[in-house]
């Protein structure tokens, strides 16, 4: 089938709570989910901001692991054993 929608760009500030727990609802659900990390670009987003208790902030991080480097993007995959949340 089609991709789904990708997330806005900086969406650690554009997403409320409620929308960034419906994003992690969308990983949970996916067979092969994975996620694309640029932290030069996140940093520009934030200014300066803590994302880390967002919820999928916080998802992401507990949850997924880089298994490849080109630039500044970082290629994630679920960690072995991750748990659902």
């Amino acid at each position: 089938g089609a991709p789904r929608p990708q997330l806005p760009g900086p969406w650690m500030v554009m997403l409320n709570d409620e929308q960034q727990r419906e994003a992690v609802a969308g990983f949970r659900a996916s067979r092969r989910p994975c996620a694309i990390r640029n932290d030069p670009q996140a940093e520009a987003w934030l200014q300066g901001r803590s994302p880390a208790g967002r919820p999928l902030v916080r998802y992401l991080v507990r949850n997924f692991r880089p298994v490849e480097q080109v630039g500044d993007f970082q290629f994630l995959l679920p960690r072995e054993g991750a748990s659902a949340g």
